[in-house]
């Protein structure tokens, strides 16, 4: 009798169940059980429970093999009938695992074994990339950094927001609410560096403008920069000199029907006291540097887009 399951359950903060298993031992001889589960890369706990999960009506087992990868890491120097739990930490690569379980002793006897790690390192679709990697669906294998991005099929093939995908079926984050007014930087739950609130702004408010919405965005991913790094006056420095290049950017694209536009942005940006406060701390950062704007005629080379490749007029 073997008793299977997959899950994802949060332990604690962070901390999920990869995989759990409980193997019973049956009549004849102990057999060796072997099941794999997703990549991990970085440190996993692999927990094994004598007699099985809480609850449940086991007997002890004796002694048990277990090999993860071709590595033994459980056997009778470390299992016995005396034992209640043991965790065995391990540092895995990513890719996926593989674990054989032999229980020994009398029939009747069982073990659970869980592995245990961080959501982050967790590779749930077996395409190679974590979310701690970038990847923006860990349940769609065909969707992660290193994919290319299909054009005019609504998703973010390649997790990257700002690869152009000619707009068809644009997948937006949820509107996060007064939830996303609680902290500094906000909800940004694509992991695309722009706050989810602000990301439904630019596009309900462009929805027509391709290439308007790609100068803002990256306006948007530069000023959220300047919010983190208010208290540091190089990095300030550093932020307020590429926002320059985005402003340039967006007065070709609008001329001065730029200033209104950023104008707004900025307004939603800074909606709570922190954020206004923040950008106060980095302004006065800036007191007595010059920042050197570029030639009007190379502010098209200001856009960090490729301005000719991007649909719509210009």
């Amino acid at each position: 009798m073997v008793l299977l399951f997959f899950l994802a359950t949060d332990l604690m903060a962070d901390v999920v169940t990869v995989f759990e298993h409980t193997y019973v031992r049956e009549t004849g001889s102990p057999k060796a059980r072997t099941n794999t589960f997703s990549g991990i890369k970085g440190p996993a706990t692999i927990r094994v429970t004598n007699g099985g999960l809480e609850g449940a009506d086991n007997k002890k087992v004796s002694n048990a093999d277990i090999v993860l990868n071709g590595e033994t890491i459980i056997d009778s120097s470390n299992f016995h009938q005396n034992v209640e739990i043991v965790d065995v930490e391990k540092t895995l690569d990513g890719r996926i695992n593989t674990i054989e379980v032999t229980v020994k002793g009398k029939p009747g006897g069982a073990l659970t074994v869980q592995v245990l790690a961080e959501d982050g390192d967790v590779d749930f679709d077996g395409d190679g990339f974590t979310r701690v990697d970038g990847d923006c669906d860990d349940n769609n294998s065909s969707v992660n950094p290193g994919a290319t991005e299909i054009k005019k099929n609504g998703i973010d093939d390649d997790c990257n927001a700002l690869t152009p995908d000619d707009d068809t079926g644009v997948n937006l984050p949820p509107d996060p609410g007064e939830e996303g007014k609680k902290t500094l930087l906000g909800i940004d739950t694509d992991g695309d560096g722009v706050r989810d609130d602000i990301q439904r702004y630019i596009y309900f408010t462009y929805p027509d403008d391709k290439k308007l919405r790609l100068g803002l965005t990256y306006y948007a991913i530069e000023f959220q920069g300047v919010l983190k790094d208010a208290n540091d006056r190089e990095a300030s420095y550093d932020h307020a000199t590429k926002m320059h290049r985005n402003v340039e950017c967006l007065f070709y694209l609008k001329d001065e029907e730029a200033i209104d536009i950023c104008n707004a942005l900025r307004a939603k940006i800074l909606n709570t006291r922190e954020r206004s406060m923040a950008y106060i701390t980095y302004s006065d950062n800036l007191g007595g540097r010059v920042i050197s704007g570029a030639p009007l005629k190379e502010w098209k080379g200001s856009c960090s887009f490729d301005v000719d490749d991007t649909g719509g007029d210009q």
